[in-house]
């Protein structure tokens, strides 16, 4: 009986030795399997090793788009940053107003910078736009014509003071003289060229058809030479501007309402005056009118290298927000809008920080009289249209 049940014992103990070698033999099987598997990614991720080259190819292509797209929107920035709202939308709107006609520009100062008005884009879009530039005769103002881009050979001159003289046509432009014009030297024109110009064309002015200058320049648009000399006795047709834009000029100009009367009386009814004047009554002006001429000259030296100037300190009563108020109440002009600027002096330094303390210094001496907190005035004026006026 013993046997027996010890041999059932050990047939039961080998079974289960046997279970358990079969149990362990799963696990191991299992482990293998986990093994297989596990070199399964590895032989998967090796196909993609053969592909990187392509993929940091394409990161490359990538991140050079994403740095071209960056330096177009800096680009466009920096020219949206150029153009002044403030000049810009009246200009929009009033040439939307005359669609289907070409629109005359009077850029009143060679030193006023085109930009401002956005006249790229409008021309981008398909509008006719002309410019005809002038400026007081003066070294710097020749100089500052000539760095912008614009020589000076073969620019419009008449006499000073002479009123009533035309302007000279420049050399080998193709202007003519109007009839019974004579040049500097008071002879008529000897090349036979009267009537070989556009019959819509206007001193400094080539053809009626206005072509778009390099973008951000602000020089005139090719063909458009500016008329240097005295401004009192410009000779521009009236009424044939649709804009008069009038920059940097009436600080700087001696009899600056007689001026400003002969770019008004060119103006049509209905068109627009820009207006941007260096304050008189500013402590920047007053500092500029005080100054001995030696030391602007080192001064601009200085502060503005390689830049023409200084230009003359005439500030004229008229360049001074009453002056400008009251010019608009005499010739019943509409001022659409006023702003008022602050310019820094000149690039961070010592001599800029001490004219800038020079500046609080008038200004505290004048009990705020010669403010410092703005020293250029800006106007968009509107001369009103009249439904009775005719031209006789």
């Amino acid at each position: 009986m013993r046997s027996a049940a010890g041999n059932r014992a050990a047939k039961d103990r080998t079974d289960g030795h046997a279970g358990g070698t079969v149990v362990r033999m799963g696990e191991g099987a299992a482990g293998a399997g986990g093994t297989a598997a596990g070199s399964g990614p590895g032989a998967a991720g090796t196909a993609p090793a053969c592909g990187d080259g392509a993929a940091q190819r394409a990161v490359r292509r990538a991140r050079q788009a994403a740095s071209r797209a960056r330096q177009a929107a800096a680009s466009e920035a920096e020219r949206a940053g150029r153009v002044r709202e403030m000049f810009a939308r009246p200009v929009h709107d009033y040439m939307y107003k005359a669609l289907g006609r070409p629109v005359a520009v009077l850029r009143a100062g060679g030193t006023a910078p085109l930009e401002e008005l956005g006249l790229d884009e409008l021309r981008a879009g398909g509008f006719e736009i002309t410019v005809t530039t002038v400026d007081q005769d003066h070294p710097a103002t020749r100089a500052a014509l000539a760095a912008g881009g614009t020589g000076t050979e073969g620019t419009g001159t008449w006499p000073s003071g002479r009123t009533g003289q035309e302007p000279r046509a420049p050399a080998g432009s193709g202007a003519a003289l109007p009839e019974g014009g004579t040049g500097r030297s008071g002879q008529h024109d000897p090349g036979g060229l009267r009537g070989q110009h556009d019959p819509g064309s206007l001193p400094g002015q080539h053809g009626s058809r206005g072509q778009a200058g390099p973008p951000g320049t602000g020089t005139p648009v090719p063909g458009d030479t500016p008329i240097l000399g005295d401004l009192r006795s410009i000779p521009l047709p009236p009424r044939s501007f649709d804009i008069l834009y009038c920059a940097l000029l009436l600080e700087r100009i001696p009899h600056a309402t007689l001026v400003l009367d002969r770019f008004l009386a060119a103006l049509r009814p209905g068109g627009l005056i820009l207006l941007r004047a260096r304050d008189r009554d500013c402590a920047a002006a007053a500092l500029d009118r005080l100054l001995p001429e030696v030391a602007r000259r080192v001064i601009w030296a200085r502060l503005h290298p390689g830049e023409p100037g200084p230009f003359p300190a005439v500030y004229d009563p008229l360049a001074s927000e009453r002056g400008i108020r009251a010019y608009a109440a005499r010739r019943d002009l509409v001022i659409i809008r006023r702003e008022t600027a602050r310019t820094p002096p000149g690039a961070p330094s010592r001599l800029a920080d001490a004219v800038s303390a020079a500046r609080t210094f008038i200004a505290w001496l004048s009990r705020g009289r010669l403010t410092d907190a703005h020293d250029e005035l800006l106007y968009v004026i509107r001369r009103p249209e009249d439904r009775f006026a005719r031209l006789v």
